[in-house]
């Protein structure tokens, strides 16, 4: 489910505008996180490290709004969508809400 982004009363309009001309109108940050809490939680619960950070990463990516708009590039329209899929799964699969699958290991991680 989406629902388009209302542009003229939309408040990052005119960061929008400046840089929709772009050709490549993306950034990216480099930031030094101490994940050592992560790490101690996801061993002494048997959980891989790398699989516990992505899924909390993901959390965090669903509960911010920017995280989830898209631009449609037929019409240049910005959308706001239900769910942000920053990565697709190679293959399909179903999972009770709240848990991911390690497609290395075919197993349910629940956090």
């Amino acid at each position: 489910m989406k629902r388009k982004v209302d542009m003229e009363n939309w408040v990052r309009k005119a960061h929008f505008e400046f840089f929709r001309a772009f050709e490549e109108p993306y950034y990216g940050v480099c930031v030094n996180i101490d994940c050592s809490a992560a790490y101690r939680f996801a061993k002494r619960n048997g959980h891989s490290v790398f699989l516990y950070c992505l899924y909390q990463s993901l959390s965090a990516a669903q509960r911010s709004e920017p995280f989830k708009l898209r631009i449609e590039q037929e019409q240049g329209d910005v959308f706001v969508y239900e769910r942000s899929t920053p990565v697709r799964p190679s293959r399909e699969a179903t999972a009770p809400s709240g848990m991911v699958i390690s497609s290395t290991t075919k197993t349910w991680l629940t956090f």
